[in-house]
C-alpha cells in the first residue's frame, strides 16, 4: 500500500525534476533559508470509504515558492505557477502516475501558494477467517 510519505516524496521529487538545484524543503524553513526555494507543506488527508472494502484516501499539498526577491516578484510567481499546473498534473510514482486535481494558486506576501489533490485508491485485503475444526458426520440408511 502507498503511503503518505511516498506520495509526498513524489510531489517533491517531481518538483524537484523540473527545477535542478532548487531547495525544496518540507519540514521547516530555516530563519537564514536562500531564495528562491519551494516548500512543500501537507494539508490534511481525507480517507473515505467507498464500498466494502474499497476506499479512497485523498492527500493534498500546499507548494510555496518563496521567489528570488520579493520586490517585481509577480512575473516569476506566475510563470512558476504555470510550469506547477503542468507538472503537478501527471505525478510520478514508483512504476504508476498519480493524478493531480482541485489545483489552484495563489499569491500572498509575494508567496506563490499553490494546492494540488492527489486520490489514491485503496483495496483492503480480507482478514482471514479462522475455518471451522474438523466435523465427522454417519450416514445410516434406514
Amino acid at each position: 500500500m502507498t503511503t503518505i510519505f511516498e506520495v509526498r516524496e513524489a510531489v517533491i521529487g517531481t518538483i524537484g525534476e523540473a527545477f535542478p538545484g532548487m531547495p525544496i524543503l518540507a519540514e521547516e524553513i530555516p530563519q537564514e533559508q536562500a531564495r528562491p526555494f519551494f516548500f512543500v507543506k501537507d494539508l490534511p488527508v481525507v480517507h473515505s470509504r467507498i464500498m466494502g472494502r474499497r476506499y479512497v484516501r485523498s492527500h493534498s499539498y500546499e507548494v510555496q515558492y518563496f521567489p528570488s526577491s520579493i520586490e517585481g516578484a509577480n512575473q516569476e510567481i506566475l510563470d512558476v505557477a504555470e510550469r506547477l499546473t503542468e507538472l503537478l498534473e501527471q505525478i510520478r510514482l514508483g512504476s504508476g502516475n498519480l493524478r493531480g486535481k482541485g489545483m489552484r494558486f495563489e499569491t500572498v506576501e509575494g508567496v506563490l501558494r499553490f494546492m494540488v489533490t492527489t486520490d489514491i485508491h485503496v483495496f483492503k485485503t480480507k482478514e482471514p477467517v479462522p475455518l471451522m475444526g474438523s466435523a465427522s458426520f454417519k450416514e445410516r440408511v434406514e
